[in-house]
């Protein structure tokens, strides 16, 4: 999907489409760094058109990460609604 420059970096862009028709996005376009190969930016279009962008500015690979930090606790007095239940 051709050259951009991200955050001073020079990428090449890949736009990938499902095979799905009932995919929850049409579209999702990453850029990736030509010299690392890491992904700078990330841009997904779904199906209302919405588009949604994130650009990574800073990240360190193989960080060290603590046990709980993706661990979600549900707070104290929050109902709790499972729509697959």
């Amino acid at each position: 999907a051709g050259a951009a420059t991200v955050g001073g970096r020079a990428t090449r862009a890949v736009l990938l489409t499902p095979k799905a028709d009932d995919a929850p996005l049409t579209q999702a376009r990453v850029w990736v760094d030509d010299r690392d190969g890491a992904v700078r930016q990330l841009e997904l279009t779904e199906p209302s058109g919405a588009v949604r962008t994130w650009r990574i500015t800073a990240w360190q690979p193989n960080a060290k990460l603590a046990g709980d930090t993706f661990t979600f606790t549900v707070p104290a007095g929050v109902k709790v609604v499972d729509r697959y239940a």
